[in-house]
């Protein structure tokens, strides 16, 4: 009865032919066998059996054999169990904005490296994304609120890529620190020799980079910018660095050859963080990266306000990267190698986390 009982629960045969098979195994070589009636209801079992077994005392009194009657009934138990979802992927790229028409926009020769990626665009409007490439985007999925609009022979270029599905939320701006504003640090007449070297401190105003500088070295620590732009086509360097925005007009300006090579603190208050802004931000600005601007960037880039835009022969190579935009745009002919950052990282929404029955034990009970 249990092996039919659990035959029937777990699927895995007929289950009176199961049950026939274990009683038939108990009886080994014995004489006497009972004949059993077998029943099977859903996916419960139920037994009878009588077997007649010689009275060698009662035959003096005319009873030469017992009837012996047994019954049993045999149900499976079960239990509700939740099974978790499936975790999501590791996105990369989230551009923030619910209504914006092409938030993502990607149109030219552009070289997209990012197969373990996924770019997030929450904008529901029915031409969220707009797509015109001449080389693959190679992405592990494009996840798309609104809809897609694919131009011309270049929309098989693009893969895998989704309308209509659920977006990942910013969990990161919550639980980042905001800086103090210090003094603004003195700002020299001019920075013209071929490497400046700056310190960590609150910096206001404009401050320009003439073009005989061609390298700008930054210490380690905190860069606050008040109301401050840097304006260069320098290069630009700085290991456990981060740099903060804290009003909307605040920025880096890459001209020409410019270039950002930067990379995160591994330790400490803002550790993971290579760029970001004050979250309370409202007011929408857009940033750019022009000419033949490279960035060698590792942490996250936070700038939820910000419309960003590489233009012309650009290029970002990350090993680590989370990026969190109002809207991201790339012109011309950009080339991006992009991996997950997973300490600052954001995570897709997962799959599943249904309740399943699952078969546990049988009851057994007489008939």
């Amino acid at each position: 009865m249990i092996a039919g009982a659990r035959a029937a629960a777990l699927s895995v045969g007929d289950a009176k032919v199961a049950a026939e098979q274990v009683l038939a195994s108990n009886y080994g070589t014995r004489s006497l066998v009972a004949t059993p009636n077998i029943s099977v209801s859903g996916d419960s079992v139920s037994v009878t059996a009588n077997l007649d077994v010689p009275s060698y005392l009662l035959q003096i009194i005319g009873l030469p054999n017992l009837t012996v009657k047994a019954n049993a009934f045999a149900q499976p138990a079960y239990e509700q169990v939740v099974v978790p979802p499936e975790p999501g992927g590791d996105v990369c790229i989230l551009l923030l904005d619910g209504y914006k028409s092409e938030s993502f926009w990607a149109s030219g020769n552009h070289q997209v490296d990012a197969p373990n990626c996924e770019v997030h665009v929450k904008s529901v409007v029915s031409s969220a994304a707009k797509i015109n490439m001449g080389k693959p985007l190679e992405v592990k999925r494009v996840c798309v609120e609104g809809g897609v609009n694919r131009i011309g022979n270049d929309a098989g270029l693009v893969g895998p890529i989704e309308e209509g599905c659920t977006t990942a939320d910013d969990t990161i701006g919550a639980t980042l620190p905001i800086p103090s504003l210090a003094n603004c640090k003195s700002k020299p007449r001019n920075l013209k020799n071929s490497t400046e070297h700056l310190t960590p401190g609150t910096y206001c105003g404009e401050w320009k980079c003439k073009g005989s500088v061609s390298k700008i070295e930054l210490a380690p620590g905190i860069y606050v910018f008040n109301n401050a732009t840097w304006v260069t086509n320098a290069d630009i360097r700085g290991t456990d660095v981060t740099i903060y925005f804290s009003d909307k007009d605040s920025e880096i300006v890459l001209n020409g050859q410019g270039s950002l090579s930067l990379s995160a603190p591994e330790t400490g208050t803002y550790e993971g963080i290579v760029m970001y802004e004050n979250p309370g931000i409202t007011q929408l600005s857009s940033m750019k990266v022009n000419g033949g601007s490279d960035e060698i960037m590792s942490g996250l880039i936070y700038l939820p306000s910000r419309d960003m835009t590489w233009n012309g022969n650009s290029s970002l190579n990350a090993d680590k990267l989370t990026m969190v935009l109002n809207s991201r745009v790339l012109l011309g002919t950009t080339d991006w190698k992009v991996e997950p950052f997973e300490s600052k990282g954001i995570q897709a929404p997962g799959s599943g986390g249904t309740t399943e029955q699952v078969f546990r034990t049988v009851r057994l009970t007489p008939n």
